[in-house]
């Protein structure tokens, strides 16, 4: 074999040219001490870490980029499945408030007394009530008509406990046993106007008594809620008992 070289220009370009040589004519070449000096030369070495480390750091790279992406992608994932689940959860829960919520009805009231002389006079601050039962079907399950016969029993039964309230400052056991059965309260203006507001669905009886030129008027009247909130009129022509 004959191969040309150019003057070497140093002692170690010589060396390097001469196991150059070495190996291109030797069939052992991998065994040869002047491979072995060949492979230990600095700037190949430093070659071969180089890349070496580059690529681990690529695959290094890569893999730690795929991870922060799934682990972004999955914590992303999570919120929204979270904010997802807490709004249907807050629009159900609302849906179900509005559905559940009872409509309420308002019973205006209009109060007078009709005189044969003098025509109609508005029963002024008086307070009415509206109960969930029938008011003298209370006072016979409590007692107090046992011994009544007629209205004038009563009326007398029932003016006696206003005297004695109004006197010594008992209340009126007629006007006791009804409180646990009192729905809305309301107290009439100077022109006998009232109103039940945000009353149930449903049907009950207004009670209320005033002073009248002869005595006492006691309505226990039965009224049922109406989407039109009509007035309804209470006089001593609907009182069951007035004098």
């Amino acid at each position: 074999m004959v191969m040309i070289f150019s003057r070497p220009t140093s002692q170690f370009h010589q060396k390097k040219c001469c196991a150059a040589v070495h190996l291109s004519s030797t069939a052992g070449m991998t065994q040869s001490p002047l491979f072995r000096v060949f492979r230990r030369l600095p700037y190949l070495e430093f070659y071969e870490g180089i890349m070496q480390y580059s690529n681990l750091f690529a695959r290094f790279a890569v893999a730690r980029l795929g991870f922060i992406m799934i682990k972004t992608l999955h914590f992303n994932f999570l919120v929204v499945s979270l904010l997802a689940f807490v709004s249907l959860t807050s629009c159900s829960k609302a849906e179900q408030k509005i559905e559940q919520k009872p409509v309420e009805y308002k019973i205006p009231i209009k109060v007078g007394i009709i005189y044969s002389m003098g025509g109609a006079q508005a029963v002024a601050r008086e307070d009415f009530y509206l109960l969930n039962k029938d008011a003298v079907q209370i006072w016979e399950d409590a007692g107090l008509l046992e011994g009544i016969k007629n209205e004038n029993d009563f009326m007398l039964s029932f003016l006696k406990a206003v005297r004695v309230q109004v006197t010594r400052g008992i209340p009126s056991k007629f006007t006791e046993t009804l409180k646990p059965h009192i729905i809305k309260t309301t107290t009439t203006d100077f022109e006998g106007n009232a109103a039940f507001e945000g009353a149930p669905q449903g049907e009950y009886y207004i009670y209320g008594k005033a002073e009248t030129r002869g005595g006492y008027a006691i309505w226990n009247y039965k009224v049922s809620t109406n989407p039109e909130n009509k007035t309804v009129i209470l006089d001593n022509k609907n009182a069951i008992y007035s004098n």
